[in-house]
C-alpha cells in the first residue's frame, strides 16, 4: 500500500491499495494511520475491485463518489447533433476571458468536491493547472458556460445553470467530433453537469473509479 498526498486536495491523506495485496492489510493499519497523520483517509478504486472494495468497507470507509471514464464517438450519441447554428469563442490561457472561466470552473469544482474532499488549492494554482485552451458560450458579454480541452478530451466543464447546457453541449460536441474520431472526459456522479454530459451517450463500457473516505476518529 502506498501513502500520499495531493496539494490540491490536502486535506486527507491518499491510498493506493493494488487488488492482490487487500487480502494480506488488516483493518487495523488504517485506523494506526488516522492516528499517525490525523487526517482523514481516502482511496480511489476500480469498481469492480472486489477483494479492496470488501477490505475498505470492513475497516469503516464510506463511498463518496463514483467517476465514470468515457471514451466515445458521435455514433454512441443517444440523439444526433442538430446543425451548427454558432460557434463557440476560445480563449487562451494568460487572456482576460481565459481568466474569467477559470474562476467561474474553480467555483464549480470547489462545490462540487466539497462532500467528499474539499479542494485547498489557490485560484491561481488551480489555474495553472488548467489546459491551455478554453472554448466557451456568452451572452451580452456575461459567460455563461465554458470547457477546458486539450486534444480530444473534455478535462473540464461549467454551466451557470441548467437552461444553457443543452445549447452548449452540443456546440461543444459539435466542435470536437468535427476533428476527432473519438472524445473523452470524466464524469463524477457527484458533478450534475459531467452527469449530464455522460446522459448525451449510451451506456459505455468504459471502466468507473469509486473514491472511499474514512473520516478520523479523534
Amino acid at each position: 500500500m502506498d501513502v500520499y498526498t495531493n496539494q490540491f486536495h490536502s486535506g486527507h491523506l491518499y491510498l493506493r491499495i493494488e487488488e492482490q495485496e487487500a487480502k494480506s492489510l488488516p483493518p487495523s493499519r488504517f485506523d494506526a494511520l488516522i492516528d499517525e497523520h490525523r487526517k482523514p483517509l481516502q482511496a480511489i478504486v476500480p469498481s469492480d475491485a472486489a477483494e479492496t472494495v470488501r477490505l475498505l468497507r470492513e475497516a469503516g470507509f464510506v463511498l463518496k463518489r463514483r467517476c465514470y471514464e468515457m471514451n466515445v464517438r458521435a455514433s454512441d450519441l443517444r440523439a444526433p447533433l442538430p446543425a451548427r447554428t454558432r460557434r463557440l469563442t476560445v480563449t487562451e490561457k494568460g487572456t482576460p476571458m481565459y481568466a474569467v472561466c477559470a474562476e467561474e470552473m474553480y467555483a464549480h469544482y470547489s462545490k462540487t468536491h466539497l462532500s467528499v474532499n474539499p479542494l485547498t488549492a489557490s485560484l491561481q494554482a488551480f489555474t495553472e493547472m488548467l489546459p491551455d485552451t478554453a472554448v466557451y458560450l456568452a451572452t451580452n458579454g456575461r459567460v455563461d458556460a465554458a470547457a477546458f480541452v486539450e486534444d480530444n478530451e473534455i478535462a473540464y466543464l461549467w454551466v451557470r445553470d441548467g437552461h444553457v447546457f443543452p445549447a452548449f453541449a452540443k456546440l461543444l460536441l459539435y466542435e470536437l467530433f468535427s476533428r476527432h474520431d473519438r472524445i473523452c472526459f470524466e464524469a463524477d456522479d457527484t458533478d450534475p453537469v459531467a452527469m449530464k454530459l455522460k446522459a448525451m451517450f449510451s451506456e459505455a463500457d468504459g471502466p468507473s473509479y469509486d473514491t472511499y473516505v474514512k473520516s478520523t476518529h479523534l
